[in-house]
C-alpha cells in the first residue's frame, strides 16, 4: 500500500527544512508546501486547513514568538473549531532557530564557535534567532558570517542566505534526537507525527 503524502504549511524555507526532517525521521512522506511569508498567511489558512484534513492530512508549523503560549495560539487558530485527527498544527518556543541551538555539539561545529558560545535552555530564549545571529557573528567561517548575519545601526539581522544556509545545515548534520532532548515543543511535535503516521498507515 501507498503511504500517504503529508501536505506541509510553515513561514519559511528553514522551518520547511526542518519539518521535512522530522518528516524523514517518523516515515512520513511530503506531499506539498504551502508557504508565503511569516504567521499572518498561516492564521489566515489554518480553520480551511484543518476542514481540508477529512480529504487530506496537514502539518502546520509556526514560532510562538512573543505570544503567552502554544496551546493559546492553537485555540486562537482554530477558531472554534474541532481540530481534526489529520490536522497538525504545531508551534515552537519561540522560534525554531532554538531548535538548532540545542544541537550545542553539531551546531557550534557548524558556526565555527565554542559550544560555551551557546546558550543552555534554548525554549527559555525570548528571541533565539537574535542568539542565533550573535553566535553567528562570531564564526571563524567567512562565509557563514556573510550568509547568516548583516549587521545594521540597531544590531544583526538576517543575512542574504540565511534560511539557505541554515536549511543546508538543519538537512546534513542537525541531530534531531539532541534537539528534541532539550527542547519540548520539538519532542511534542516528533510524538504527534509518529501518531500521524501510525493513523495513515
Amino acid at each position: 500500500m501507498m503511504p500517504i503524502p503529508v501536505h506541509c504549511a510553515v513561514e519559511d524555507k528553514l522551518s520547511e527544512a526542518i519539518l521535512l526532517r522530522c518528516f524523514s525521521e517518523c516515515g512520513l512522506t511530503h506531499a506539498t508546501t504551502l508557504s508565503r511569508g511569516g504567521f499572518g498567511y498561516l492564521k489566515k489558512i489554518a480553520p480551511a486547513l484543518n476542514l481540508s484534513a477529512q480529504g487530506m492530512p496537514y502539518v502546520m508549523l509556526t514560532d510562538l514568538d512573543d505570544g503567552p503560549c502554544a496551546p493559546e495560539l492553537i485555540a486562537n487558530w482554530m477558531n472554534g473549531q474541532m481540530r481534526h485527527p489529520h490536522f497538525l498544527l504545531r508551534v515552537a518556543v519561540r522560534e525554531v532557530e532554538a531548535w538548532l541551538l540545542a544541537d550545542t555539539a553539531n551546531f557550534s561545529q557548524f558556526l565555527g564557535i565554542s559550544a560555551n558560545l551557546l546558550p543552555e535552555d534554548c525554549e527559555m530564549l525570548p528571541d533565539p534567532k537574535l542568539e542565533l545571529l550573535k553566535a553567528a557573528r562570531r564564526s571563524r567561517h567567512r562565509k557563514i558570517r556573510e550568509d547568516l548575519v548583516t549587521q545594521e545601526a540597531h544590531g544583526p539581522v538576517q543575512g542574504p542566505d540565511y534560511n539557505g544556509a541554515l536549511a543546508k545545515f538543519v538537512a546534513e548534520n542537525w541531530d534531531l534526537s539532541e534537539a528534541a532532548g532539550r527542547c519540548p515543543s520539538l519532542q511534542k511535535l516528533m510524538i504527534r507525527l509518529r501518531e500521524l503516521e501510525q493513523t495513515l498507515r
